[in-house]
């Protein structure tokens, strides 16, 4: 390997790595700053519990069946954003009938759409719904 391919690869991980040193000192300086854990955990804490929960079974289920939740969420997105767009893009109507509801998806903060579904349906069903709410309007926009 010669001199300047060296070269290049270390030039590629300093841009990657110092990038991630900043934000990680300044997440540090900030949990310094406001001084409490439950605010907000340094980010050595963070991983130390971390690594503490790798090593345990339920943390991978429990990582599992959300990853499964969310990407129900998205594969539901898909497939109605795939089906609403080919009939919004035959039929006038329809685009007109679906344009507030995603132009309102879009706009209400994330956080409203959560405490709606919270009171709604019961936690379980959170992500997925959420999920879908973020990628509906994405995919039928962009099959549309």
């Amino acid at each position: 390997m010669g001199a300047t391919k060296l070269d290049r690869r270390l030039k590629k991980w300093a841009q990657r790595f110092w990038p991630l040193a900043f934000w990680l000192f300044v997440w540090h300086m900030a949990s310094v700053v406001i001084g409490h854990d439950i605010l907000l955990v340094s980010p050595l804490d963070a991983g130390k519990r971390l690594i503490e929960l790798a090593g345990n079974g339920e943390f991978w289920g429990s990582v599992g069946l959300s990853l499964s939740r969310i990407a129900t969420g998205f594969a539901s997105a898909l497939a109605a954003g795939i089906v609403l767009a080919a009939a919004s893009a035959r039929l006038p109507f329809m685009r007109h009938l679906l344009a507030p509801l995603v132009v309102t998806i879009k706009s209400v903060p994330v956080a409203s759409f959560v405490i709606l579904i919270l009171i709604w349906v019961s936690s379980e069903h959170l992500s997925v719904a959420i999920s879908f709410l973020m990628a509906f309007p994405i995919v039928y926009t962009t099959m549309l």
